[in-house]
């Protein structure tokens, strides 16, 4: 557990903890996005936490808003992934957000202009990404809590009309040689975020779920 965690206290991460422990009881599966969305919400309760959730099932970036009495209120977007190709170093977000528009915005600064307004909303409704990756390694399967800061997407803000036609665009985000990479998928009418350096991430806990608890006994 990262120590200076702002909500990953001895009280959350054991409540969390029990509750994975309870999931593996009945399934070999990791967490899906609705059980770690139920696990984050009720351990933030159990820890003190003034919990909202979405006003309505089709609220977009934000999926979940938590506030304590030494703690401003932060609004957070849940995300999971356990997708074969993980990479410890980089994360990968399969899905960030719908964006319809894509399909109909055919001309090349309509398609800038959206491509920046869906990224600068996403900051202004998401203080965060919460995450939890499973690597499901033979044995044990590990999982990760990490927290990606929305002002990584302030690069998007400086994209040029030519940079935002391709299907993956790829742009400078910090010092360095870190990048971040989206995908403008036409298909699925989504956008997808990939290679985020995991120095640009916060770790707040990590579990190795052991060899007993994944027994078929």
């Amino acid at each position: 557990v990262d120590r200076e965690s702002w909500f990953a206290t001895e009280r959350w991460v054991s409540d969390f903890t029990a509750r994975i422990k309870a999931h593996y009881a009945f399934s070999s599966e990791p967490l899906s996005r609705e059980q770690f969305e139920t696990a984050f919400s009720a351990s933030c309760e159990a820890d003190g936490w003034s919990v909202t959730p979405p006003s309505s099932m089709t609220q977009r970036f934000s999926d979940v808003a938590v506030e304590k009495r030494d703690v401003s209120r932060k609004s957070i977007s849940l995300k999971t992934s356990s997708a074969k190709g993980m990479r410890v170093q980089s994360v990968h977000i399969s899905k960030l957000c719908e964006a319809a528009w894509i399909q109909d915005a055919r001309v090349n600064r309509v398609r800038r202009d959206r491509l920046v307004e869906t990224f600068q909303n996403f900051r202004s409704s998401a203080d965060s990404i919460i995450m939890l990756r499973c690597f499901k390694y033979k044995n044990p399967v590990y999982y990760e809590l990490i927290e990606i800061p929305s002002d990584i997407f302030s690069c998007v803000d400086d994209i040029s009309v030519g940079d935002a036609q391709p299907g993956t665009v790829k742009l400078p985000s910090g010092d360095g040689d870190h990048y971040l990479t989206i995908g403008i998928d036409r298909s699925d009418a989504k956008i997808t975020i990939r290679s985020v350096d995991i120095s640009k991430c916060t770790i707040h806990a990590k579990w190795w779920i052991s060899d007993q608890l994944l027994s078929d006994d």
